[in-house]
């Protein structure tokens, strides 16, 4: 059985310049190709000038990426909306035609506007998954982690959204891979959650109930332990929007 999965990844209030932007960016993408050349070989960006998709250089300095970053800015005609950030998308034509699909709001700042977010959708895992899919799932989450530095992350399905509702404004998701800030991951140390970990260069921590080697995804009852035992170590408590990490 196949199942498609996607990256969530989260964070509050936090001004960027179109400039530290596109860096992030084009670490993002490149070490997304590192991850997995097969599945993410090339990213492609919607021209309005040609007729094809363009194809992203990724060898290009992130100055290069400041016009894509700039494209993506929140306006209405000539007025521009400084404070709610950028919006960027992309796509990775490596496992068939838009089969990974990248969209994120990024550099917003504004009191009343919602969260930073990164929805990265991937391919299936199961029958039919791209070799090694599995344990380039939680590497894609790492990859995220140490990239845009969000507040917390989950790699699942809208199906693990509904399990763990009804959920007020500012809840913490729980996936089948899960990443935690700093702050977050502080209160889990040393603790038995019932998954595998790593930490990130920042002192995150990615967790996953993925097995590498096996197939499918893990149950639901499984998902809902983890949270059980995250919640108890106070490491999904919600934050206000106006912080960008907990």
């Amino acid at each position: 059985m196949s199942e498609a999965l996607t990256c969530y990844a989260y964070w509050g209030a936090r001004r960027e310049t179109a400039e530290q932007i596109a860096d992030r960016l084009r670490r993002f993408l490149r070490g997304m190709t590192a991850v997995n050349p097969t599945m993410f070989d090339t990213w492609y960006v919607d021209d309005p000038g040609v007729v094809d998709d363009r194809p992203l250089r990724l060898d290009l300095d992130s100055a290069d990426f400041v016009e894509l970053v700039e494209a993506g800015r929140n306006r209405d005609g000539a007025a521009v909306f400084e404070e709610l950030g950028f919006q960027l998308v992309s796509w990775g034509a490596g496992a068939g035609p838009r089969a990974t699909h990248f969209r994120a709001v990024v550099g917003n700042h504004s009191p009343g506007g919602g969260p930073n977010a990164l929805v990265l959708r991937l391919g299936t895992a199961g029958a039919g998954a791209d070799p090694g899919f599995r344990g380039s799932v939680v590497d894609v989450l790492g990859r995220v982690a140490e990239c845009w530095e969000p507040d917390w992350g989950f790699v699942g399905n809208p199906g693990l959204r509904s399990l763990q509702r009804p959920a007020p404004p500012g809840t913490v998701y729980v996936g089948y891979a899960q990443y935690l800030s700093s702050g977050r991951a502080e209160l889990v140390a040393g603790g038995d959650v019932g998954a595998s970990s790593r930490t990130t260069s920042g002192g995150g921590l990615v967790l996953s109930l993925l097995d590498p080697d096996g197939d499918g995804v893990p149950s639901d009852s499984e998902v809902l332990e983890l949270r059980k035992r995250l919640e108890r170590t106070g490491a999904l408590r919600s934050i206000g929007k106006e912080r960008a990490v907990f």
